[in-house]
């Protein structure tokens, strides 16, 4: 028979490690607002913030791995939900993580076309007045104005 004691403390665990991943959910909306709005500081604390949470959810990930969680799924139907949740909110972090990433590289694709068309590089197309492409821009050609 499971101790009761050892069915209180799982308990206790997969409801932090829920809340774990309800604060991880919150940094990833704000990792994503600080993406769009293309603010380096608040992306550098977010990105503090979701290392350290991810580091808590990986420990306490572990815990309960080496718990007697299993034989204690089958005494205690609730904790079957709980674990459901947890791995639904699970999938809603990483599907956000993935959005984030896409977002991250969207923006740091745009950002280099802006800078690229900035400073003439040369991956940069003109075209001459016969309609032919050719690298550079104007700028680099000597036009004065």
């Amino acid at each position: 028979m499971i101790e009761q004691n050892a069915v209180q403390n799982i308990q206790q665990s997969l409801i932090e490690q829920k809340q774990n991943l309800d604060a991880l959910w919150l940094i990833l909306q704000n990792e994503l607002e600080a993406i769009n709005a293309r603010n380096g500081n608040a992306l550098e604390s977010t990105a503090k913030e979701k290392v350290i949470l991810l580091n808590k959810i990986s420990t306490l990930d572990k815990k309960l791995t080496n718990s007697s969680l299993e034989q204690i799924k089958e005494v205690v139907p609730s904790i079957k939900e709980d674990i459901n949740a947890i791995n639904e909110q699970l999938n809603n972090c990483k599907q956000q993580n993935d959005t984030n990433a896409h977002a991250a590289h969207q923006t740091h694709i745009a950002v280099k076309k802006v800078t690229d068309i900035l400073l003439g590089s040369i991956k940069s197309l003109t075209y001459d007045n016969k309609g032919k492409s050719q690298a550079g821009t104007l700028l680099s050609k000597g036009i004065k104005a």
